[in-house]
């Protein structure tokens, strides 16, 4: 007997109570960031003089309607049309090196929005396939969906897939499973799309009694070879983001864990729109995405999709964009870091998750405490306890320290500077440790910095940076 499911209506995104109780948490236990007026202030300068930075060269992710997948790939949302995304927006979109949208638009609006990505070579996960089925009069969401429905369906060129379901209830897995499978028989080299619930949901949201059965139940009943997950760990009250950050961490490692076991990728919606739901979630800087990113890749994540390029979910809400369509400092935080990714794709890419530590480091570090002890208590649970190549990782503070192999039994670390997000300033110093000497390659903000062979690798990490080091015998 499935439980009851969990729902929230609309009007929570602007619910007064609900903005008055995050401002008053804000007041009692400000989540600020050191120097962010003045940052943010250079960069809006920035956005007026209209100095973005160069283009991110890079090929298209669509190859004849199908999703190149052997690279990390970057994604941004549109949800709605407050304000219209215009052929200038698909544009910076392109530049800023975005593989691929999640469009949540149909109709003429949404065709708009196709053609003009496919002008400018980003892919779409999108909604024809619902428009599609409306027009049929067959409905989405019922368990029995014609098996031929897709037979005559055609998606436009620069689609590679269609959503189906976002954050189901688990007693919703077979009829998402259905739909999953009716539309890999017709489209096989297309994704069919749906996002789970995090760590952060309750049990009548996951319909199950953890967060670990929930996804591994999704995993074992829903045909796909990814799991999707969305999760937004900062929030304006630094108490709050304790406890947020270490169901970040819970997130990030079950769905890592169950890809690793049942061979699928890891994506991720992340944090990057400011101020929303009703002042829940805090203004996000530009160490906040980057350790999202560098910190979702070191669990193994292979897409990672910035939520949302226009604003939704509040009318306070402040996405890449503003609801007048301004660009705002958020387009140049979210370019600099796909720069880094699309540089060190080709490296990273041909690597696999071995699972994660996390290192509490000398010092202490109160953000990340929860956290640290979660991880551990996971990693003790799956009996997972780092690599023999390597003795220890040497640091002052808090890093998290992901795991890595290729097929050609190569091994790498992904090492991310955890020691406080609400510091651009805060470098430290970190050092793996290994048994014995090894050929080591440094990469770091994706370009090659170090070869040597030596039996540490030392790496001085800026705030919230990421480094990935290979090494082999």
């Amino acid at each position: 007997m499935s439980k009851k499911k969990f729902t929230i209506t609309a009007d929570i995104f602007d619910n007064k109570y609900l903005t008055s109780l995050m401002d008053f948490a804000e007041k009692i236990s400000p989540a600020k960031t050191k120097n962010e007026s003045a940052i943010r202030a250079a960069d809006r300068k920035l956005i007026a003089e209209g100095n973005f930075g160069e283009p991110i060269e890079k090929t298209s992710a669509n190859i004849n309607g199908s999703l190149d997948r052997n690279r990390i790939l970057t994604a941004t949302t549109i949800f709605g049309s407050r304000p219209e995304v215009t052929e200038k927006d698909i544009k910076l979109i392109a530049d800023a090196g975005f593989d691929f949208i999640i469009n949540g638009n149909s109709g003429e609006y949404g065709r708009r929005i196709l053609d003009r990505c496919g002008k400018y070579g980003v892919a779409v996960i999108g909604e024809e396939a619902r428009e599609y089925l409306e027009k049929n009069r067959i409905d989405a969401s019922e368990a029995d969906i014609n098996e031929n429905i897709f037979a005559s369906f055609v998606p436009h060129p620069a689609s590679v897939g269609d959503c189906c379901h976002d954050e189901p209830h688990s007693s919703e897995f077979g009829r998402v499973d259905k739909f999953h499978r009716i539309y890999g028989k017709y489209l096989p080299d297309r994704i069919a799309f749906s996002n789970l619930l995090p760590a952060c949901a309750v049990k009548s949201a996951w319909g199950v009694n953890s967060f670990e059965e929930y996804v591994d139940k999704f995993s074992q009943q829903v045909e796909s070879d990814y799991l999707s997950v969305d999760i937004y760990p900062f929030h304006p009250s630094k108490i709050m983001n304790k406890f947020e950050m270490m169901k970040c961490i819970e997130t990030y490692h079950h769905v890592s864990k169950a890809c690793r076991r049942d061979n699928k990728d890891f994506w991720l919606y992340i944090q990057t729109q400011m101020r929303w739901f009703s002042h829940l979630y805090t203004f996000t800087t530009f160490e906040m995405i980057k350790w999202q990113y560098y910190a979702s890749i070191a669990y193994g994540c292979r897409s990672v999709i910035n939520a949302s390029y226009n604003p939704v979910w509040g009318n306070d809400a402040i996405g890449i964009i503003d609801y007048d369509g301004n660009l705002t400092e958020q387009y140049l935080y979210v370019k600099r870091i796909n720069r880094e990714i699309v540089k060190l794709s080709p490296v990273i890419s041909q690597f696999r998750s071995l699972g994660v530590q996390i290192f509490k480091g000398r010092k202490n570090n109160p953000h990340f405490s929860l956290a640290v002890a979660k991880q551990k208590k996971n990693n003790r649970i799956i009996g997972f306890n780092g690599i023999t190549e390597i003795g220890n990782v040497d640091c002052d503070s808090t890093v998290i320290v992901g795991y890595f192999e290729n097929s050609q039994g190569r091994k790498a670390v992904m090492l991310v500077n955890c020691q406080d997000i609400y510091n651009p300033y805060a470098s430290q110093k970190v050092t793996v440790k290994f048994r014995e000497r090894m050929k080591i390659r440094i990469y770091e903000h994706g370009e090659l910095t170090k070869e040597e062979i030596n039996d540490e690798a030392t790496v001085d990490m800026a705030s919230c940076d990421g480094a990935f080091v290979e090494f082999e015998k």
